[in-house]
């Protein structure tokens, strides 16, 4: 179960201001952040903990792994080359669905 996300850029990914990401899995590539412009926008390190409504607390229920993605929303106005991290904070739950 999935009960943290965060999205980090080390510094400046677009000095113009137009990047938007989105990050999810696979059939649901905008799960937990839609179009944010909180991250590689401003020069220095920048990152977003927020979570989008219909991916608090998301459960992979089908049991395969499934693939975690972030993509590109609206393309960088001036592209800077930077790295961007992602940090997904969960937990296991037991057999029966609950947790001690």
């Amino acid at each position: 179960m999935v009960v943290g996300v965060i999205l980090k850029a080390q510094s400046q990914l677009d000095s113009g201001a137009s990047l938007t990401l989105d990050l999810g899995v696979t059939g649901t590539p905008q799960l937990w952040k839609a179009a944010i412009t909180t991250v590689g926008r401003a020069s220095g390190a920048s990152s977003d903990n927020t979570i989008a409504s219909a991916g608090g607390l998301y459960k992979n229920t089908p049991a395969p792994k499934v693939l975690v993605i972030g993509t590109v929303h609206a393309q960088a106005a001036t592209a800077v080359a930077g790295v961007l991290e992602v940090d997904i904070e969960y937990y296991v739950e037991d057999a029966s669905g609950s947790n001690p």
